[in-house]
């Protein structure tokens, strides 16, 4: 048997999108428009990149039970 996993990356322009926080719907994190701001949320958005342990959850689970496993990301404003 073989399963595909999506994981779909959200829009976001300024927000560094954590979406294993929230119950896989994520969580942005905004902190104002000050150059400052500007310049700790693209540090943050570029470098903090938390892996979806939910994926890796679900991905073991079929695994385990024989199952083949493919991941496949879709990032944003793309189509699948």
């Amino acid at each position: 048997m073989k399963v595909l996993l999506f994981n779909i990356k959200g829009r976001s322009d300024r927000k560094c999108i954590n979406k294993d926080l929230a119950g896989g719907m994520g969580t942005g994190t905004w902190i104002g428009d000050s150059l400052r701001a500007r310049i700790f949320e693209y540090v943050k958005r570029k470098n903090v990149v938390l892996p979806e342990i939910t994926i890796a959850y679900i991905a073991a689970i079929f695994k385990k039970a024989g199952w083949e496993v493919q991941l496949v990301e879709v990032g944003a404003g793309l189509d699948f």
